[in-house]
């Protein structure tokens, strides 16, 4: 046995000593490890308020967005499509914007362009109010946490470039949807 480990365990300061280095580190210790366990309750506490706040909030900003594309007055005189016609169209732009990135933008903003107010109108009711974050669409429940509600211009700002999304906000802003 080392005569060092043996001497100081027969002295008895070296034992006091020691005896006071645990009971520090142990207070120590219990100290650090109380202060996470309130952290993580004030955490889980905050979380639980703020999913309550945020899910009525989220409810009545949707009651009103919904709201607002059903009180959207289309004149149908003025209409090329149908209401099918206009919802395999807003699936298609969604289609195209869901994923990273927009594919066939020019596809897109000229058909866009293509369409009269009314049309465009119909189009977006049909489109409505999708989820959007940065990827485009919600993958999964986390993303979905992370996601904002977004009507077709909405979506349209956030994935086309400054330069094309100028080139069809004159026809949104003449059929009153931006």
């Amino acid at each position: 046995m080392n005569p060092l480990l043996v001497a100081a365990a027969t002295n008895p300061d070296v034992m006091r000593s020691t005896a006071n280095t645990i009971d520090k580190t142990s207070s120590l210790l219990t100290k650090v490890i109380g202060g996470i366990l309130l952290c993580g309750a004030g955490y889980v506490a905050y979380r639980i308020v703020k999913k309550g706040i945020s899910t009525a909030s989220a409810k009545f900003s949707e009651s009103v967005q919904n709201s607002a594309l059903q009180n959207l007055k289309v004149n149908t005189n003025n209409t090329t499509l149908t209401t099918k016609e206009a919802n395999v169209v807003a699936n298609t732009w969604y289609g195209n914007m869901k994923d990273t990135g927009t594919s066939n933008e020019q596809e897109m903003i000229n058909s866009i362009l293509s369409y009269s107010a009314d049309d465009l109108k119909l189009i977006a009711k049909e489109f409505g109010y999708r989820l959007y974050n940065v990827y485009g669409a919600p993958a999964n429940k986390l993303l979905e946490k992370m996601s904002t509600s977004l009507n077709l211009y909405g979506w349209l700002s956030r994935e086309l470039s400054g330069s094309d999304l100028a080139k069809i906000t004159p026809k949104f802003r003449e059929a009153g949807l931006c």
